[in-house]
């Protein structure tokens, strides 16, 4: 369920509070006047305001392969579609299912025929990270981010009459908060220090591409950075896996490979520098992640990351609307 319950306010039997237990009102009173302007924002906008207007969805069929579907996303280089069957959608495929699947594949049989001839509504989830979590289009941007700040990087979104109206993706998110960054108060000269990851995962460039997609895999991350002599040389994910051509080539070093389908110039930044600074690189650069780097080393080598999934959680955070008990990002 997209939208969380609310609160259910103790009975006649609960316990009336101490003095000591009283809120302090003065502290609640400063909190709101400095936050309530940004959560009133987000709980009267909603998320068609988000959605660009004439996005279109690229689909798939429910009998088509993970080549075809692979195609699509390469084609429209685009990071998910949805399965459709005759009268409903399946679900969503992407590209970490596509990897996670991979992944799966070197336990069993590694073949261009094994890999690519699976069908897409088989493959979808297996990455167990994009559900087809349904939303009305008009409901507040604040439950839209609550979503993104479990983990998940994109859902479905449908109209009253329950027809499907399009996606809406954290990249579409951090893209309309950068449009109404004079809205988001304190929020944008907040330093990264206390809200990146502190810690970044990390491989070694002679290591191979499937090596990559293990780790991201089991750390349950969308990304690895990239490393020669210790300092960050380039970015893998798994939309690094579009325009594969053989299973085989994912026994390729992560230098051979992005020499054959691309390489992804890391983005970086430091802990000093603010969220805003942040939200400008993720936009501008049309990614999913900074890492960050110590400036005061000046050695290159990645010491944690700010994902587009920190951003979601840092905004509903600070303006106290976390959820109590989310749902652990996967």
């Amino acid at each position: 369920d997209l939208f969380p319950i609310t609160s259910v306010a103790p009975g006649r039997g609960s316990r009336s509070r101490t003095s000591s237990q009283q809120p302090n009102k003065p502290k609640q009173q400063i909190m709101e006047a400095l936050w309530g302007p940004v959560r009133q924002w987000l709980k009267s906008s909603t998320i068609k305001d988000v959605v660009p207007e004439g996005k279109v969805v690229h689909m798939v069929p429910e009998e088509a392969t993970v080549r075809d579907a692979l195609d699509v996303l390469t084609r429209h280089k685009i990071l998910s579609v949805p399965v459709v069957g005759s009268d409903q959608v399946r679900g969503l495929l992407d590209l970490s299912d596509i990897a996670a699947a991979a992944h799966h594949l070197t336990f069993k049989e590694e073949s261009d025929e094994a890999f690519f001839l699976g069908k897409a509504v088989d493959t979808m989830d297996e990455s167990m990270h994009n559900r087809p979590v349904p939303a009305f289009v008009q409901a507040p941007v604040i439950t839209m981010l609550q979503v993104f700040a479990r983990g998940w990087h994109r859902f479905l979104l449908y109209d009253t009459d329950l027809l499907l109206y399009g996606m809406v993706s954290q990249s579409d998110a951090a893209k309309w908060l950068w449009e109404n960054k004079d809205k988001l108060g304190l929020l944008k000269d907040m330093p990264l220090g206390g809200f990146c990851k502190d810690f970044a995962v990390t491989i070694d460039a002679n290591k191979t591409a499937l090596d990559a997609i293990e780790l991201i895999t089991l750390n349950k991350v969308s990304a690895v950075a990239v490393t020669v002599d210790g300092k960050i040389s380039f970015n893998f994910s798994s939309s690094n896996l579009r325009g594969l051509e053989h299973f085989v080539d994912l026994k390729m070093s992560l230098s051979n490979f992005v020499t054959k389908y691309g390489k992804k110039e890391p983005l970086t930044i430091t802990k000093t520098a603010s969220v805003l600074d942040a939200l400008e690189i993720l936009v501008t650069n049309r990614v999913h992640r900074v890492w960050i780097t110590d400036s005061a080393k000046g050695d290159g080598a990645p010491v944690g990351v700010f994902s587009l999934t920190d951003l979601m959680t840092l905004v509903v955070t600070s303006i106290g609307e976390a959820e109590k008990n989310p749902k652990p990002a996967e």
